[in-house]
């Protein structure tokens, strides 16, 4: 954990016993809509959809947030939310594209902050797991506490993940 991924960015959770082709994550590098050019900040953006439930955006656990971030896509058809970035963010790195990117879950970001992965700033990030409809997890960097009850029309900085 810790090391580059091939997609440019750091390995925060690796789990051998996951399905092949999941048991690596990668989060996206610092900058990452910047092409990686260190000194950008993080996007902000709402989660979306106040008060509107979610079906199936409920998922905490490490492995759960692609899934959650592919019910959002399909279940808020508002622009420019959290998903959305993460879910249109594509890399090229040594002329191989990647573009499976997804907004991560709560214990995903969680694992993130365990090892310090690299960038973030001090403020909320913002997961794709739905506490309730007016809220979702969202995790402070400055200490790593996870927020239940984080308004869904809030702003908060986004960082994509990848599972490989």
């Amino acid at each position: 954990m810790g090391d580059p991924g091939p997609g440019g960015g750091t390995i925060f959770y690796v789990d051998m016993h996951r399905a092949a082709g999941s048991q690596y994550f990668e989060a996206a590098c610092a900058g990452w809509q910047h092409n990686c050019v260190s000194g950008y900040a993080d996007p902000r953006a709402v989660w979306g959809c106040m008060g509107d439930p979610i079906p199936g955006a409920e998922g905490t656990a490490i492995g759960t947030g692609e899934q959650n971030t592919l019910d959002i896509l399909a279940g808020c058809l508002t622009e420019d939310i959290a998903a959305r970035l993460a879910d249109a963010y594509t890399v090229t790195v040594n002329s191989v594209v990647y573009e499976d990117w997804f907004l991560p879950s709560k214990d995903e970001l969680l694992e993130m902050y365990s090892i310090r992965t690299e960038g973030f700033s001090p403020y909320y990030y913002l997961s794709s797991s739905e506490k309730v409809h007016t809220t979702s997890w969202a995790v402070l960097f400055s200490s790593g506490y996870p927020q239940p009850y984080y308004g869904k029309h809030v702003e908060a900085n986004v960082r994509p993940v990848r599972s490989f």
